[in-house]
């Protein structure tokens, strides 16, 4: 289910934990989710969408096919990060308060997983091809910078985030026979994960001097969900008892580290659960008999928010849940629609 650049939702890949002024708390809080909405008639196309407390923007009008797959706010701005096909190839874009910017200039296929911002600076990560493979790259103020593959492998990075001076970068790299996991930090990449195993990244946070990563890695003929923390493989309990299972969106809050755990059972059930330090807090579910996806989560407060999508009468439709209650934002389409990325603030 997380597959490249849907991690994405990436996500924003870390928590905001500042303490609020006693105004600021007295006020409710704002959700913004990042998204995509499918319009099927005249044509087929996707509409990248911000929804700001369930009232729905389109980011982009034209045809083209368009996701937006991460949600950040600093301050009053609204930065969303995604891409827009132009003919054969995709344009990396970042919109701000939903004006858009070409991160790429679509000579080349590209796609923005993340966006974080500190300061005046705005990063955003993702790929780039150089026509034979992808790049995984980063952009500072829309200045690329290389992170790996672009040579007999492909790679792309799900996430950025920036902790005082250092700026951290998750990278996928699929090598010869397996994936890899590198975490980049300030120009120089570590391999987090094992060159004999495939393994997989979806996500990074970051808390002090902390750096966790979620995904998952082959053990014998199952993948099995793990985070990693400062580069050490912590493993995860699964419920199931599944073949296939993996760790998804992380975020840590104080001393908390939460995470999105998918899994399957055997009857090819798919389930979607919110852990809290290892432990199950939350088994998202929708409508009777729908399914359920899980792509992002932000703690605020005592508050725990996930976003994803809930499929009807095979239709998926954009959600997301406030401590196990679910919320249903607008799709007018009648098409397929999904919540990629959330930020409260």
């Amino acid at each position: 289910m997380y597959r490249k650049l849907l991690t994405i939702a990436s996500v924003l890949l870390v928590l905001q934990s500042c303490k609020k002024d006693d105004t600021a708390a007295k006020q409710p809080p704002v959700v913004y989710i990042a998204g995509s909405e499918e319009i099927a008639t005249p044509s087929f196309y996707s509409v990248a969408k911000l929804w700001t407390n369930g009232q729905a923007t389109n980011l982009t009008t034209s045809n083209n096919y368009a996701e937006a797959y991460s949600v950040f706010v600093n301050g009053s701005d609204v930065y969303v990060a995604g891409y827009e096909s132009q003919g054969q190839n995709n344009v990396a874009k970042l919109w701000k308060n939903g004006t858009a910017t070409n991160i790429t200039n679509g000579t080349r296929d590209a796609q923005l997983a993340s966006v974080f911002v500190s300061g005046s600076d705005v990063y955003v990560s993702g790929y780039e091809s150089n026509g034979g493979y992808d790049v995984a790259k980063l952009w500072k103020n829309g200045v690329a910078i290389t992170l790996a593959g672009g040579v007999n492998s492909d790679a792309y990075s799900a996430g950025v985030v920036v902790a005082g001076s250092d700026v951290y970068a998750l990278v996928q790299e699929y090598g010869a026979v397996n994936g890899i996991i590198k975490v980049w930090k300030n120009g120089t990449a570590t391999t987090i994960s094992s060159a004999n195993t495939d393994a997989y990244a979806n996500s990074i946070a970051v808390s002090g001097s902390d750096v966790y990563v979620a995904g998952g890695e082959q053990v014998g003929n199952t993948y099995k969900p793990f985070i990693w923390k400062n580069g050490q493989r912590i493993a995860i309990n699964t419920t199931t008892g599944s073949t296939f299972a993996e760790a998804g969106f992380i975020a840590v809050s104080k001393n908390d580290v939460y995470v999105i755990l998918y899994e399957s059972d055997s009857n090819n059930k798919d389930f979607y659960r919110v852990l809290k330090n290892g432990a199950v807090i939350a088994t998202l579910s929708g409508a009777t008999n729908a399914s359920v996806e899980a792509y992002s989560l932000f703690v605020s407060g005592n508050d725990v928010y996930v976003s994803g999508a809930e499929n009807t009468n095979g239709k998926w439709s954009p959600v997301y849940w406030k401590n196990n209650s679910i919320v249903r934002l607008a799709s007018s389409s009648g098409s397929n629609s999904h919540a990629y990325s959330l930020f409260v603030k």
